[in-house]
């Protein structure tokens, strides 16, 4: 999903923008998204559901709202070294 307005991106929460995907959508029950890893470049895929809570995610993680984009992937591997690195850092 790209987004040339960069403002407009930022100020995005990461539900409004999948909520905005199913919305722009509407006659998909499931959005997969297919790129790749942003940490390490490998191909991945994406399936986000509607769940009665919210959105499910399965196959990556979404994270950050970037200017070119409103969202970047993770695969399951980076996001987890990622997770541990901060973690380290934050009782270091």
């Amino acid at each position: 999903m790209t987004n040339t307005d960069d403002a407009k991106c930022k100020m995005l929460s990461m539900i409004s923008v999948i909520r905005k995907m199913f919305l722009d959508s509407p006659d998909k029950s499931q959005i997969t998204l297919n790129g790749e890893c942003q940490s390490c470049k490998h191909p991945m895929s994406i399936n986000i559901v509607p769940t009665p809570g919210g959105f499910g995610i399965l196959g990556g993680v979404l994270t950050d709202l970037t200017p070119d984009r409103c969202y970047r992937l993770l695969c399951p591997v980076c996001h987890t070294r990622s997770m541990e690195n901060n973690k380290i850092a934050d009782d270091g």
